[in-house]
């Protein structure tokens, strides 16, 4: 008997929404599969079908009469599964809880102007508030990051501008899901009157895509409320976005999450939090996220100008101290994370922090995970990333590099991705959320596509590979002190959220020549691919990340 027998007697309804709708030319596909059969079964019941869709499963997740499923759960006679390919990216007291919640949680065909706040605002708002956040979403000419398997028609359409964007929806399992984004509001923030509002169809450039508002007696559970709506939209309801060009589209989005972050991230927390600051500069003999440096000479200890370039890393470092400690914060751990990670001069540093130095087992995130005892018995409540950059192979990132220059790209579970966004993903296996990134432009244009809740904190713009046009070190402390503090309270409230990766986890790495890959390719878990990729597979995240780095130090003693 095949999986697709009809003598079996059980019948299921596949529903294909976006890229899938385009690639099987349907919107719906009736199977018929053997009793006891899966969701996965049906996936590749379909597959077989329309093959064009086998590309990205890891991407691919599903929804069994509107609610998410995993790919083993059992299938009954009549079920619709739908496929979902990846969607479209200070308070005192106790206030008494209000009788009724007054939610406005729609779809809307129709366009939206800026009256929608104000229609909004007087749909849900009370006398009781005291804090009214309204956020508006609007379409940008500029192309987003694209959906797994639509890498190649976003190439060809690279360096054009977007001309209109569309929504397509699962309508009824899409307003489920804001209602429970609003329940989970609710019990996080005690906010019961709250709007989210999304456009579905056709967008013109520069209209609103998207509304929220969210009130409360205070401020900070509003702007609280207000973010956790929008980013929890974004990532879990089935709601897909096209870029549109004069001669096609491409689809933007991530990987569908099935459920909240991480929930014990987002109830409120002693605003006493701890921070970890990593002054992160470059390894080898390079420092691209210090602010007046844009060139790789002052960076190495030999050379005359590295007493100057230590004083500024102190003085950001110092910077980010200072703000951590006036947004709350208890403990501040300094990860010395540039070159052999004992740049820091110890005297000038601001007396409140520990600083770790020397090559740590853990690299750039030591303290946030196994050794979270550096100060105290319990983990970090944040991290602070102060001197980072764009990753290896950016077009035009000051230095841009991956951890060495042996790496000339490197990929995280299909997207190519910096040091910012793996550091982040070993801490948020940790449970530790990235707060803040400091750096130029280009890595804030990264950050966003990979951490869009964390507070970036542009002190330069990119010029070229070696050339930035760079703010004054003094501007750059005050911003980097200001980021500092904002997320160490935003941490301390709730705000942010760990970096989390569904298993398996894959990291693949192209080095500058075949040698460095061989070195690189001992590691366990590793293995040759192309012509001087390796690639990782690992269960969970701190495994990936630990035959990653090896290699990176194995491929980097290649290269002599």
């Amino acid at each position: 008997m095949t999986d697709t027998d009809p003598s079996s007697g059980l019948t299921v309804r596949m529903r294909l929404f976006a890229m899938h709708r385009e690639l099987a030319g349907t919107r719906e596909v009736r199977l018929e599969l053997r009793q006891g059969a899966t969701v996965e079964t049906a996936w590749s019941a379909l597959v077989d079908r329309f093959p064009a869709l086998a590309p990205g499963r890891a991407a691919v997740r599903f929804a069994q009469n509107g609610e998410y499923a995993a790919p083993d759960t059992t299938l009954e006679d009549g079920d619709e599964v739908a496929c979902i390919p990846p969607v479209s990216g200070g308070s005192e007291g106790s206030p008494e809880r209000p009788a009724r919640s007054t939610r406005v949680l729609e779809l809307r065909e129709a366009a939206m102007g800026v009256e929608i706040l104000p229609e909004l605002i007087d749909r849900v708002a009370s006398d009781e508030d005291g804090g009214v956040v309204a956020f508006l979403g609007r379409t940008r000419r500029t192309p987003g990051t694209p959906a797994p398997g639509q890498e190649t028609e976003a190439a060809r359409h690279a360096h054009r501008d977007v001309e209109a964007l569309e929504y397509e929806a699962h309508d009824s399992m899409a307003s489920r899901m804001l209602e429970a984004i609003a329940d989970e509001i609710r019990e996080r923030w005690d906010v019961a009157r709250l709007a989210i509002v999304h456009r579905v169809g056709e967008v013109p450039l520069g209209e609103i895509s998207v509304a929220v508002v969210a009130c409360a007696p205070h401020r900070d559970a509003a702007f609280a409320a207000a973010r956790y709506a929008i980013d929890e939209t974004k990532a879990r309801a089935p709601i897909w976005k096209a870029e549109r060009f004069a001669d096609g589209h491409v689809w933007i989005g991530e990987p569908a999450r099935t459920g909240p972050r991480n929930a014990a991230a987002h109830r409120p927390r002693r605003a006493a939090a701890r921070a970890r600051s990593t002054d992160a500069g470059l390894p080898e003999r390079r420092h691209g996220g210090s602010r007046r440096h844009q060139h790789t000479a002052p960076t190495g200890r030999g050379d005359e100008g590295y007493a100057a370039a230590v004083e500024l890393m102190v003085g950001e470092a110092n910077a980010a101290v200072d703000g951590a400690y006036a947004g709350g914060a208890t403990d501040v751990v300094l990860n010395d994370s540039h070159g052999q990670m004992f740049n820091l001069a110890p005297l000038p540093l601001d007396r409140r922090a520990v600083v770790v130095q020397g090559q740590k087992a853990w690299s750039m995130v030591q303290g946030g995970g196994p050794d979270a005892g550096l100060v105290g018995d319990t983990p970090f409540d944040v991290a602070l990333f102060v001197g980072y950059h764009a990753r290896a192979g950016h077009p035009s990132g000051v230095i841009a590099h991956t951890y060495s220059s042996a790496p000339t790209l490197t990929t995280l579970n299909g997207r190519p991705v910096g040091e910012t966004g793996i550091n982040a993903a070993v801490l948020g296996a940790w449970g530790v959320p990235v707060g803040l990134v400091a750096g130029d432009d280009r890595l804030a244009e990264e950050t966003e596509t990979w951490l869009p809740w964390a507070e970036r904190v542009v002190v330069k713009r990119a010029v070229g590979w070696r050339a930035a046009a760079s703010v004054h070190p003094e501007v750059a402390r005050d911003l980097v002190r200001a980021g500092a503090e904002l997320a160490v309270r935003r941490a301390g409230s709730g705000e942010l959220r760990p970096f989390e990766l569904e298993a398996p986890v894959r990291l693949e790495i192209e080095y500058r020549n075949g040698g460095e890959a061989d070195y690189a390719a001992i590691v366990p878990l590793a293995e040759r691919y192309g012509d001087r990729g390796v690639r990782i597979v690992a269960p969970d995240v701190p495994t990936a990340y630990r035959a990653f780095l090896a290699g990176v130090r194995l491929g980097s003693l290649a290269a002599g």
